[in-house]
């Protein structure tokens, strides 16, 4: 289902204020349906029509950067992704994870390695028959 007309989304732009703010990951990197979803939520009809937005500006960006992409192609995403940063500048600010390097402390991480359950192995083996036999690996 489209977020556009989840219940979700609704309520959301059916609130009526001055001012929207939505904090997200890295939704350009991620997602453009998604980064649409959420500038459209910002400031409707910005982009246009998700059909519109689809057209002008997810479909040569993709296809620009695919590995094998002509020259054109890659050519005509830069300009494509340039003009899409440029409409949206005015009220996206984009930030990486190097604004919080300062005030986080150091990330650690453990892998700690458990048998599986009998049921955790049986939906494994399931999942993996299914995948199988649709083509998934």
């Amino acid at each position: 289902q489209s977020s556009l007309k989840s219940g979700i989304y609704k309520a959301l732009s059916s609130t009526k204020t001055p001012r929207r703010i939505a904090l997200t990951g890295t939704p350009l990197q991620n997602n453009l349906k998604e980064y649409y979803r959420m500038a459209n939520w910002a400031r409707p009809s910005i982009l246009g029509s998700e059909y519109q937005f689809e057209r002008e500006f997810e479909v040569p960006i993709m296809n620009g950067m695919a590995s094998d992409s002509c020259e054109l192609s890659v050519q005509n995403q830069i300009r494509k992704s340039r003009e899409l940063h440029s409409r949206l500048s005015p009220f996206v600010q984009r930030r990486d994870n190097t604004v919080l390097v300062e005030t986080l402390p150091f990330m650690q991480q453990a892998v700690i390695y458990v048998r599986q359950s009998k049921v955790q192995a049986k939906l494994y083996r399931q999942f993996s028959k299914f995948s199988k036999k649709w083509g998934h690996s």
